[in-house]
């Protein structure tokens, strides 16, 4: 019985040559590259909305000092901003 199994099962590796093995692998590496663009695309988004953020802060009329102030967050808080007109 025992040699009726072993050549029913035959060659596990049979198959398998060079060409085989790296179209197997081929989905890994391609769900890899998306992975990595789609986290490099991530970190462009997020730095240019940082970078758009400082711009306003920085050309608005108010100094940057004046957001660290408690009194500024109070004050925005109790005020509702109000559409700027021409300046």
């Amino acid at each position: 019985m025992a040699p009726a199994l072993s050549t029913s099962i035959g060659n596990l590796d049979e198959g398998l040559n060079l060409w085989s093995r790296l179209a197997s692998a081929l989905p890994l590496i391609a769900l890899l590259f998306g992975l990595a663009t789609i986290h490099i695309f991530q970190n462009e988004f997020r730095a240019n909305e940082i970078a758009q953020l400082d711009v306003e802060l920085l050309t608005d009329d108010l100094p940057p000092n004046a957001y660290t102030d408690p009194g500024f967050l109070i004050f925005l808080k109790s005020n509702p901003v109000e559409a700027k007109g021409p300046d």
